[in-house]
């Protein structure tokens, strides 16, 4: 069974919510505990320069804690256990939502309070964020065909830039080699050294997608 995607969106959680929404249960209750105020005060001088302290520190530690769920956040959907929904505001207006590939969320940045993400080449807003577990018996990913060669590489690139952290480090044939490994793994019909997956055409585009890191 196949679902138009605005209907999932409206399913889902807005993006500047969904750090904390999906977010584990006790990591929810740590946040929560940081954001409530209230201290109580006795006369014990000691405890209640500490309870200042604890006060005047409460800022940072509730930020770092929000950077570390929006991470897992990102992580998350990089790997599929989240599907994320959005209207594309680059390279093309969209009116409708579209599902927002994984891959996007390696090399995205989020304005969160926008519920926006951009990256070098696409950029979406009105993201939602959608547990699959929602729609266990429907079609999320209908299959439209194979993508291009240039989909398909820079699927690879990016999933060796997430994968390798010395990878812009290696020499290009190494590059070249890593990827078309990656490209076999995730299309065991496709032949890597076929055309379109020559070491030329591969070296422009994981020098583009570098320069736009």
């Amino acid at each position: 069974m196949q679902i138009k995607p605005r209907k999932i969106w409206e399913k889902g959680t807005d993006l500047n919510k969904a750090w904390l929404e999906y977010a584990t249960e006790n990591e929810r209750q740590k946040y929560l505990e940081l954001n409530n105020h209230k201290m109580e005060f006795g006369n014990d001088i000691g405890r209640n320069i500490q309870l200042v302290g604890n006060l005047l520190n409460r800022p940072n530690q509730i930020e770092n804690l929000k950077d570390e769920l929006r991470n897992s956040l990102i992580q998350k959907l990089k790997k599929g256990d989240l599907l994320a929904f959005g209207y594309s505001i680059y390279p093309t207006l969209a009116g409708v939502a579209s599902r927002i590939e994984n891959e996007f969320w390696m090399l995205a940045t989020c304005k969160w309070e926008n519920d926006e993400a951009h990256s070098r080449f696409k950029a979406y807003h009105r993201i939602k964020i959608i547990n699959p577990d929602l729609f266990p018996d429907l079609d999320l990913i209908p299959e439209i065909g194979r993508p291009s060669k240039a989909a398909i590489r820079e699927k690879a690139i990016l999933r060796c830039i997430d994968k390798i952290p010395e990878f812009e480090l290696l020499t290009h044939k190494e590059k070249a080699e890593l990827i078309r490994a990656e490209i076999k793994e995730e299309n065991p019909d496709i032949d890597p050294y076929g055309p379109g997956y020559g070491d030329d055409v591969i070296k422009k585009q994981v020098n583009k997608i570098l320069k736009s890191i």
